[in-house]
């Protein structure tokens, strides 16, 4: 997974295209909700087994939920900029 999105940003330098740019970053939004979903799955499989770590629980999907937050932050930026930059023209 981490060489798929390695040459995804490979390809943004080269080509430096808005849409691949937005395509990148909801792919990588949906990847991290994915992320969300796969982590909470394990952390109820490994509480049935028996793994009480709560806190190592909580900090795994409190890292999911930030990068939720920024690739949110990114995609509104890229957003509120495109609309200042149509405003001014």
């Amino acid at each position: 997974m981490g060489g798929t999105l390695a040459s995804a940003s490979l390809c943004l330098l080269f080509a430096a295209f808005f849409a691949s740019y937005y395509v990148i970053i909801i792919g990588g939004l949906a990847l991290a909700c994915a992320f969300v979903v796969y982590d909470t799955q394990l952390i109820a499989e490994k509480a049935r087994r028996g793994d009480d770590d709560y806190i190592w629980h909580a900090i795994e999907l409190f890292m999911d939920f930030a990068n939720i937050f920024r690739y949110l932050v990114v995609l509104l930026t890229e957003k509120k900029q495109r609309d200042n930059r149509r405003r001014k023209d």
